[in-house]
């Protein structure tokens, strides 16, 4: 086993005043310190549902579901017995039409506040959590319109106040735009402004301007104590952990990838050529820890799955971090299409949605992890 003091710590850059100061630094790994692999466990809902993310709070399961009406479910994870529901279809203030959850929980005096996007309505929408629990007419506390520039093109968005937000975009970021902005956009809601912080990893390849959203696609998660980012990349192998108040970038790579494999996007027909290669998927994150979904598989692979033409498909891995950029732990699963998922630190076990499931009541599976407290 390997000690935090054996892993390489370098600085790549400190960028100067005219490169807007940003600091930027890379941690580096060889291995994990504890690797194994793991079987999941069934668990049985009554509902029929085609989930897209859950997450926790307390005892609290919080599901959404785009294609049920209403769409926001709530659990109890003891025995993932239905408590409530939230979020009716439709154009009223306490309705929604296709909500987002990121994950943000607001913790204000004694009350918990949930930031949903409403992705129709391009809204933000900060609702209370006691009240939509026991009322599926609660409206929310504030309502925002989201910025034009990234109203179509946001994949997470996290509140900084009531009014600022931070997220990443995907897609074709020229036509709104004008430009290729950035990975990462600032917007002021109320004094209508939006920043941008730069894409990175830099590429001397030229790709089509309007696949550049796309090249630097990833999946967010936010620390709620700190307001950290934390964004694992779709197509290089590097996680970015973000302090969008402080300007610093602090990249995780395997100690075989600082140099960054450029991507090439240049295709006639295909959106992502075939020899694209996937990296990291969902994460999760707590006040200690980072989890990713980590594939390591090429377009071609997935093309040749869902066609038939091979019967086996990679299955993933969990890689865990903590917020310093140490790696933890790496877990190999015995599933290789699970989502949005969240780990219950108090009982280590880890909930995910499994889009391939063997049954319409089980679309969430479980893993017991170990007790990551003592690593």
């Amino acid at each position: 086993m390997l000690s935090r003091s054996t892993f390489l710590l370098c600085f790549v850059s400190i960028l100067s005043t005219e490169c807007i100061g940003q600091v930027l630094e890379t941690k580096t790994y060889s291995s994990f310190p504890k690797e194994l692999s793991l079987r999941h466990s069934k668990v049985a809902i009554r509902e029929a549902l085609t989930p897209n993310t859950i997450h926790l709070h307390d005892s609290v399961v919080i599901l959404v579901d785009q294609n049920a009406d209403p769409a926001i479910h709530f659990y109890n994870i003891k025995d993932w017995s239905l408590i409530s529901s939230y979020g009716k279809r439709g154009d009223g203030p306490a309705e929604v039409r296709i909500p987002k959850f990121h994950g943000q929980l607001v913790y204000e005096k004694d009350n918990v506040y949930l930031w949903f996007s409403d992705f129709r309505t391009t809204k933000l929408l900060k609702l209370n959590f006691k009240d939509i629990l026991n009322n599926i007419n609660t409206e929310p506390e504030t309502s925002l319109k989201m910025p034009y520039e990234v109203g179509m093109l946001y994949d997470d968005i996290f509140a900084l106040s009531d009014t600022k937000f931070v997220g990443t975009v995907q897609g074709n970021v020229v036509d709104f735009t004008g430009e290729n902005s950035g990975r990462f956009f600032k917007a002021d809601v109320k004094n209508k402004s939006i920043s941008w912080i730069p894409n990175f990893p830099e590429q001397t390849l030229e790709n089509p301007e309007g696949k550049i959203g796309h090249l630097y696609s990833s999946e967010t998660v936010i620390n709620l104590q700190s307001n950290l980012l934390a964004s694992a990349m779709r197509f290089y192998d590097r996680i970015d952990i973000v302090d969008v108040t402080e300007n610093k970038v602090l990249t995780i790579v395997h100690e075989d990838e600082v140099e960054p494999k450029e991507v090439d996007l240049r295709h006639d027909s295909r959106l992502i050529p075939p020899q694209t290669r996937y990296y990291y998927g969902k994460g999760f994150a707590t006040a200690n820890h980072l989890y990713f979904w980590y594939g390591n598989f090429t377009e071609q692979q997935s093309i040749d799955y869902f066609d038939g033409k091979i019967s086996e498909f990679p299955n993933l891995q969990l890689k865990v971090f903590d917020w310093e950029g140490y790696p933890v732990l790496k877990v190999q699963v015995d599933k290789h299409n699970l989502g949005s998922f969240f780990v219950d630190e108090k009982t280590w076990t880890l909930y995910a949605i499994d889009h391939d499931p063997e049954k319409e009541d089980e679309v969430i599976v479980s893993y017991q992890l170990p007790n990551l407290g003592k690593y």
